[in-house]
């Protein structure tokens, strides 16, 4: 070998080990590139998720909160009726109440005035002064 293929050897090694280093860096940089934006895109996706789940969680405190208020409202609905039933049935025993006193009564009047006996009609006494020529006759024709 010649100094001149020694010193072509050395230049083309010299030329590929700065291409290597060149390709090294770049690739590198290429590599640190995609590991950004591969963080980044990971970081999106979690923001994403985490907007979704908030949503979710949303929803579903509006889908409680709407189920409070109906079941609230129901309850209420409930108690009005009690009320309701309650009144009628007060009013229904303070009517059969009054009947029944208004009955009794008007019983115990009843048997007062069959037990009360009709004053006896006055008695007349007439006394027929006597006539004279007739004594004691009964009858007279």
């Amino acid at each position: 070998m010649t100094k001149n293929d020694s010193a072509a050897i050395r230049s083309t090694t010299a030329a590929l080990r700065r291409e290597v280093e060149r390709l090294d860096v770049k690739m590198k940089e290429d590599i640190g590139n995609l590991k950004h934006e591969i963080q980044m895109e990971l970081d999106t996706r979690k923001n994403e998720a985490k907007s979704d789940m908030k949503q979710m969680d949303i929803s579903i405190e509006e889908l409680l909160n709407r189920s409070i208020v109906t079941l609230s409202d129901l309850r209420t609905d409930v108690e009005e009726k009690k009320w309701q039933i309650m009144r009628i049935a007060v009013l229904t025993l303070a009517g059969f109440v009054v009947a029944t006193i208004i009955s009794m009564e008007l019983k115990t009047q009843m048997n007062m005035n069959k037990d009360k006996k009709p004053p006896p009609p006055p008695q007349s006494t007439t006394s027929i002064p006597p006539v004279e020529g007739l004594e004691r006759t009964e009858w007279v024709t």
